[in-house]
C-alpha cells in the first residue's frame, strides 16, 4: 500500500497504521480463512472420492453458505474501515456490497442449505 493514500483529515499516517483497522483487517482475514478451509477440505474430498460424491451435498451446500456469509461480513467490515464514501456508485465498495448480496438467492437458499446439514447431523445418529 503506498503511504499516500488512505488517509483522513483527523489521523496523521495511514490508517495501516491503526490499532482498529488492523483488528478489522484480521478479522477480514479470518473470515475468509473459514471459507476458503472448507472449500478446499470439500473440494479435496469430492477429488479424492468419486465414489463419495453422491453423499458430499451437504458439504456443498456448506461450502455455498459460508462462502456468501464470508463475503457479505468481509464486505460489510471493508465498508466500515473505509467509511460513508463506501456507499457512493463511484467507489467499487457499493457495486461488491450489491454484488455479495445475490449470492442469497442463488441456490440453494440458507433455509435450504442449513435444513440438508441439519438433516445430515440426525441421519448420522
Amino acid at each position: 500500500m503506498r503511504k499516500n493514500i488512505c488517509r483522513t483529515v483527523s489521523i496523521d499516517r495511514p490508517i495501516a497504521e491503526l490499532p482498529h483497522v488492523q483488528q478489522k483487517m484480521g478479522e477480514i482475514d479470518f473470515e475468509l480463512m473459514k471459507a476458503r478451509y472448507l472449500m478446499y477440505g470439500v473440494a479435496e474430498q469430492w477429488d479424492e472420492n468419486a465414489d463419495r460424491r453422491k453423499d458430499l451435498g451437504a458439504d456443498l451446500q456448506a461450502v455455498k453458505y459460508a462462502a456468501t456469509h464470508a463475503a457479505m461480513k468481509v464486505v460489510d467490515i471493508a465498508m466500515r474501515i473505509v467509511g460513508g464514501t463506501s456507499i457512493f456508485r463511484s467507489n467499487p465498495f457499493e457495486r461488491y456490497y450489491r454484488d455479495v448480496r445475490a449470492g442469497i438467492h442463488n441456490p440453494p437458499s440458507d433455509d435450504a442449505a442449513l435444513e440438508t446439514i441439519g438433516k445430515r447431523v440426525f441421519s448420522k445418529e
